[in-house]
C-alpha cells in the first residue's frame, strides 16, 4: 500500500516515480495506490493492476457511445464537405462532438474523442484523403490546435461536472441530516427514537442497519432484528467492544475486521449510549471520508437524542425529587390545626 506520488504529467514523462517503478517490479502482488492530501480526489482507494491479477472493470459502454458520437460527426462532416464548405467548418463539428462527449460521458471518453476526432478528420477530409499523410503542412498546426482545444474542453467540462456532483452530494447529505434531526426532535422514548433513526439510516446508507443500546448488563439490539448482521454473534461482540471503547470497528477497519458490518459508537455529551452497525451492498462506499463523516455525524445526532430522552426519564423518576413533592404539597395546605 503506497501513497500516490504528487507529480505532474510532464514530470512523469521525464522520469518515472516510485509508484511506477514499484508496479513494474512487484510481480504477482496486489498494490494499492491511495490518493494523498495533495491529490485531486481524497480518500479513494484504487486497485492497480499488476501482472497475474485482473484489472478493474472499464465502463466500455461510455467508449461505445464515444465511437457513435465520432461516427455522427463524420457523417455531418461528409455532408459539409459535399456542400463544398471549408474544412474549418468540419473541424468545428468535431470540436462540438468533443464538447458533447465531455459533458455527458466524462473525461476519459472526451480525451479519446479528441484524439480519434483529429485522426478521423485527417483521414477522411484532408488531402490526400483516406491516408494519414498530410499534403499541406499548415494542417499540422490545425491538428495540434484541434487536439489542444479538445483536451482543454474535456478537462474543464469534467472539472465542472465533478464540482456539480460534489455540490449535489453535499445537498443530499444536508437534506438527509435535516430529516434525521427533525425526526429525532419529534420523537420521545428510546424505542421510538431507535426505530425512527434506523429507518432514516437505512434510506441514507443502502443496506442493513442495526442499533445496539447500552444496558446495565451489556447491550441490547433495538433495531434490525431481522438482518443478517443480527444473526451472527460476532457482530454483537464487536458492538459491545465499540460501545465500551467508543471507537469505530468492524468490517473494512483494522479493529475487529471479522465483523460483517461497520460499527460506529453512539457517543453523547456525557457517555456512549450504544453503537450503530451498517452493512452496505458496496463497502467501497464507506471508504470515502465524506461517507464515514456522514455516518459518524448521524451517530452523534442519534446519541444526543437518546441521551436527552434518558435524562428526562431519570429526572421524572428520581426518588429524591419525588420525596420533595409530599412536603411541598403539605406546605401549601397550611399548618395543622
Amino acid at each position: 500500500m503506497v501513497g500516490k506520488t504528487a507529480q505532474s504529467w510532464w514530470q512523469r514523462l521525464i522520469r518515472r516515480g516510485i509508484v511506477d517503478r514499484l508496479l513494474k517490479r512487484s510481480g504477482e502482488i496486489d498494490v494499492y495506490v491511495i490518493h494523498g492530501d495533495d491529490a485531486e480526489e481524497h480518500g479513494h482507494r484504487h486497485s492497480v493492476r499488476v501482472e497475474g491479477f485482473p484489472s478493474a472493470p472499464t465502463e466500455w459502454h461510455l467508449y461505445q457511445k464515444t465511437a457513435v458520437t465520432i461516427g455522427v460527426c463524420t457523417l455531418l462532416g461528409s455532408g459539409v464537405a459535399w456542400l463544398g464548405l471549408d474544412e474549418a467548418n468540419i473541424a468545428m463539428i468535431f470540436l462540438l462532438g468533443v464538447a458533447f462527449t465531455a459533458t455527458w460521458l466524462g473525461r476519459g471518453p472526451a480525451i479519446t474523442a479528441s484524439i480519434v476526432g483529429v485522426l478521423v478528420f485527417d483521414f477522411c477530409f484532408i488531402e490526400p484523403r483516406f491516408s494519414f499523410a498530410v499534403g499541406d503542412a499548415q494542417y499540422l498546426l490545425t491538428f495540434v490546435v484541434m487536439l489542444v482545444i479538445g483536451l482543454l474542453i474535456s478537462t474543464q467540462t469534467a472539472r465542472v461536472q465533478k464540482q456539480l456532483k460534489l455540490s449535489r452530494q453535499q445537498e443530499r447529505r444536508t437534506a438527509a441530516l435535516f430529516r434525521l434531526t427533525r425526526q429525532l426532535s419529534e420523537q420521545m422514548g428510546s424505542e421510538f427514537l431507535t426505530q425512527s433513526a434506523g429507518r432514516q439510516l437505512s434510506e441514507m446508507f443502502p443496506g442493513e442497519v442495526v442499533i445496539f443500546l447500552r444496558k446495565e448488563t451489556g447491550i441490547e439490539l433495538r433495531f434490525g432484528q431481522q438482518t443478517s448482521i443480527a444473526s451472527l454473534p460476532v457482530n454483537a461482540i464487536v458492538a459491545q467492544w465499540v460501545t465500551e471503547h467508543s471507537q469505530v470497528a468492524g468490517a473494512r477497519t483494522d479493529t475487529l475486521p471479522n465483523a460483517t458490518a461497520l460499527f460506529v459508537p453512539l457517543v453523547g455529551s456525557q457517555k456512549t449510549v450504544g453503537a450503530i452497525g451498517v452493512k452496505s451492498h458496496d463497502f467501497s462506499h464507506f471508504l470515502a471520508p465524506e461517507q464515514r463523516l456522514l455516518l459518524e455525524t448521524c451517530a452523534s445526532l442519534v446519541a444526543l437524542a437518546i441521551e436527552r430522552d434518558q435524562s428526562i426519564l431519570e429526572t421524572q423518576f428520581n426518588p429524591s425529587q419525588l420525596a420533595i413533592q409530599p412536603a411541598f404539597s403539605s406546605g401549601l395546605a397550611g399548618p395543622p390545626a
